[in-house]
């Protein structure tokens, strides 16, 4: 435990603190801690801590260039860069408990225990938490489009084609303050995440002075020498879980055309899509002796950090359809219809499916429809009547299983 208001570390393993409880609530109401009179503690004062933060650092960029070519050709090329940091640093844990300190003697680092200036003082205290995400997005376009005509017969057309490639990395990491010494070595235990390394940051508050009443400042050095060991505070992952990092590469390529016959009596649209994706996890690992983040300081032995080999978790080549068509069988009735097919984006779980432990099929759908259009009265009456047939296969129910 680290004093804040005077700088005083001490093991505050064994020790004992007071709560208060409400006793005007029947005891079955109680359930040992009670919200506190807002005269004890305002509702609207923040217990964070001045070093309490959440930070962005956004960084965007675009290249477009559309040409035309012909009359009846033109290309586009466009790449896009997203670089975004979200970093939130707080305590850990939504609850406070105002404590009283009840303790008339701490244990000192250098043995035995010594004077506690502050019993029968109330404090605050918290371990504090460390919670970054990165998201590195890379976006590049090409499409082309053209028009040409064949004749009465053979119509005119409008094709036109896309070929467009993504790229996303992201990478969380939360860590946990623990004490670290300058050779890299933790306090306690050699894991540097063990609970008795963590540090818990104190602050004995002024009686009705509500700016003192706040969980430690994170901002707030700390070094401090045990035993000829010089130590300081630092951010370790918190554990197995508290880290992700995904590659995911998305390759697309389309065709659609538009089509006109007996003199646009007839319009065909037709749609062709494919994609690529891939998706991979780097799952945690302990980092081994002699590796090179050992060395330069980035990491610590037996820490938790993201594995050097990625493993494919996703390997996806949907593809998805539409053709349809509109008819002017005369001038005042039109006929049209249209189908297509989808594939939805995979789903990305830890659930399996017996009895091979495949992952979860990915949700597809096939839908349809036609009408029968009358423009009536010179355009002063128009009409549409539409039936439609959908499925849809393999979707999630509200609670997120299947149906």
């Amino acid at each position: 435990v680290f004093v804040e208001n005077t700088g005083v570390y001490f093991n505050g393993q064994n020790q004992t603190a007071s709560t208060f409880e409400n006793l005007a609530l029947p005891v079955a109401q109680r359930a040992g801690l009670t919200l506190l009179p807002e005269s004890q503690f305002p509702y609207n004062v923040s217990n964070n801590g001045p070093g309490a933060r959440t930070t962005q650092d956004l960084h965007q960029g675009r290249v477009f260039i559309e040409q035309r070519l012909t009359d009846k050709l033109s290309v586009e090329l466009a790449y896009s860069k997203m670089w975004n940091l979200d970093q939130s640093i707080n305590t850990s844990g939504t609850d406070t408990t105002l404590n009283g300190d009840s303790n008339l003697t701490n244990p000192s680092v250098a043995g035995g225990r010594v004077p506690n200036q502050y019993a029968g003082r109330l404090y605050l205290e918290s371990s504090w938490l460390n919670d970054s995400i990165l998201y590195d997005i890379e976006h590049g376009r090409a499409t082309i489009a053209s028009e040409f005509d064949l004749g009465k017969w053979l119509g005119r057309h409008k094709p036109a084609a896309l070929f467009q490639v993504d790229r996303t990395l992201v990478r969380r990491r939360i860590g946990l303050e623990m004490l670290i010494d300058q050779n890299g070595v933790p306090i306690s235990n050699v894991f540097p995440e063990n609970q008795v390394n963590l540090l818990v940051r104190r602050q004995y508050v002024t009686d009705g002075a509500f700016d003192t009443y706040y969980r430690g400042n994170v901002d707030v050095p700390i070094r401090q020498t045990i035993n000829g060991r010089t130590f300081a505070s630092r951010w370790v992952t918190r554990n197995e879980n508290g880290q992700v990092k995904t590659k995911s590469a998305t390759d697309t390529m389309m065709l659609a055309t538009q089509s006109h016959f007996w003199r646009d009596r007839l319009t065909v649209l037709f749609g062709y899509r494919v994609d690529n994706l891939e998706t991979t996890r780097f799952f945690a690992q302990r980092v081994p002796a002699g590796a090179p983040r050992l060395a330069s300081g980035e990491r610590l032995l037996h820490e938790w950090d993201f594995g050097t080999v990625g493993q494919k978790i996703q390997d996806f080549k949907p593809t998805t359809r539409s053709v349809g068509g509109v008819l002017h069988a005369t001038k005042h009735i039109s006929f049209s219809y249209n189908e297509s097919s989808n594939v939805g984006q995979p789903i990305i779980t830890n659930a399996s499916i017996i009895p091979d432990a495949s992952s979860p099929p990915t949700t597809s759908g096939k839908g349809s429809d036609w009408g029968v259009m009358f423009d009536l009265f010179d355009g002063r009456l128009f009409m549409r009547v539409n039936r439609y047939e959908t499925s849809s296969y393999n979707t999630l129910d509200a609670a997120g299983g299947f149906i």
